[in-house]
Order: structure tokens, then sequence, then C-alpha cells
């Protein structure tokens, strides 16, 4: 199987959305496997050309038009770049990319190596959101803490828990603590959407 998965928008949104919602369960299921350390680091330009992106060949061209979406489905170190000069550093076991006009306007990453308990996966954000300086939304804060002391219900499918935090002018982080299947003891994972506002 190809380590890149490339996704055409067929009617309009709801494709893309449910193409990075098959692509985040894909590198789910792959992230049961032992961690393969990356051998690439990928560096992509939100809110700027596709054409500087490097180290993965994303966005093939179909009939001379680049594709909507984009996605990789292996381990890699990801560097993204903001309009402001800002600039993380994150390992995720998978990402998909959304461009509109050749521009950079989503990349979702993967930051866990496989599906772990709700609350591993509660501690690992919060990690995640303090290496970054996101803890201080006053929002995500409140949820945090709502979520450390909560258990996800095991009789009926188990929600996804979300929260969007400004992340700089023009950019937020859509959070999102996802179920890997339909009951809540098989596992849960983080997805970190980074979206240029709109």
């Amino acid at each position: 199987m190809s380590s890149l998965t490339t996704v055409v928008r067929l009617q309009g949104t709801s494709v893309v959305f449910l193409a990075a919602a098959v692509l985040q369960l894909q590198c789910a299921l792959n992230s049961q496997e032992k961690k393969v350390e990356p051998s690439k680091t990928v560096e992509i330009w939100l809110g700027d050309s596709i054409q500087k992106i490097r180290g993965e060949k994303w966005l093939m061209l179909k009939q001379g038009e680049p594709s909507d979406l984009d996605g990789v489905d292996e381990p890699h170190n990801f560097i993204l770049h903001f309009p402001s000069g800002r600039r993380i550093e994150l390992w995720s076991n998978g990402a998909s990319m959304e461009q509109e006009h050749g521009i950079v306007v989503t990349t979702m990453l993967l930051p866990l190596p496989k599906v772990v308990d709700f609350h591993d996966a509660v501690q690992a954000l919060t990690d995640i959101l303090m290496r970054f300086h996101l803890d201080h939304d006053p929002e995500m804060q409140r949820r945090l803490a709502k979520w450390r002391t909560e258990s996800p219900p095991k009789d009926t499918y188990p929600p996804t828990y979300s929260n969007t935090v400004d992340f700089e002018p023009g950019f937020l982080v859509y959070i999102e603590i996802k179920p890997h299947g339909d009951r809540s003891d098989q596992g849960w994972y983080i997805a970190l959407n980074f979206e240029q506002k709109t």
C-alpha cells in the first residue's frame, strides 16, 4: 500500500470531510501497530502556496489541477509554518491537507502513536497544548478539567470531545479526542486541525 492517499473532491465539502474522516480512521487502525520512527520531515506553509511543501510529493496533479485534499498515512515529523513566522514541529501518525486555489488552508495531524485510554488521551492533549502555549484559553481549560473527571458512556456510541482555539491571527486549531470504534473501551486518538479562518 502506498504511503500517499490522494482524494479528489467530487461533490462539495462534505466529500472532503468524509475523506479526512476515513484517513483518520485508517491512521488510527495503523496506530495499533508498533510505532515506526519517521524517516522524513514534511514542511508545510499554511496560508501559502502548495509549491513550498517539502519532504513529500503531496497534491499530485489530476488533469493539470491539484486535488483538493491529500493525505499521508505513515508516521512523519511535521513542521508547520504560519504567516506570522510562527513555527511548530510535531510527530504525527498520519496527516491530511486541504488546499484552495493552490493555497494550503487546512492541515490535520494525528499526534498519538497508537490509540489509548480516554484519560491518557486527555493528558497527552494537555501536554501538547502546554508545549505550544495553547493551554491558556479559558474554554479549553474548562473543557480539559471536565474531561479529566468524566468517563465516556459505555452503552452508547461514544461522542467526540472537541474545542476550537484561536492559534494566531487568521488561524485556529480545531481539537478533537475521537473514539477509535463504536465503544469507549476500544481506544481514543487525537486529531489537531490547523485551519485558516474564513
